[in-house]
């Protein structure tokens, strides 16, 4: 067996490992939180750009569309194809 000195010292030394396990394990916590923080407000640019993406091709369609018929209504279209 052990002396008492060398339990001690063992015992120690688990207290020290279950200690920095258990820093560590609040770190990786916090790292896994901030991440996801980071990927829902990724996400919501993401979606901010998508929709505004789509709002600007939606206008971009609506002004050629309009500039083709309004040219149309006049003697010549300039080679203007209709969407």
């Amino acid at each position: 067996m052990f002396s008492e000195e060398e339990n001690n010292a063992r015992q120690e030394s688990v207290d020290s490992l279950l200690s920095l396990v258990g820093l560590r394990t609040k770190q990786l916590r916090e790292s896994v939180s901030n991440l996801e923080r980071c990927y829902d407000i990724l996400e919501s640019f993401r979606q901010s750009l998508a929709l505004k993406h789509a709002d600007n091709e939606k206008h971009s369609k609506r002004v050629a569309a309009f500039t083709i018929a309004s040219v149309s209504r006049g003697r010549h279209t300039y080679g203007i194809k209709s969407l």
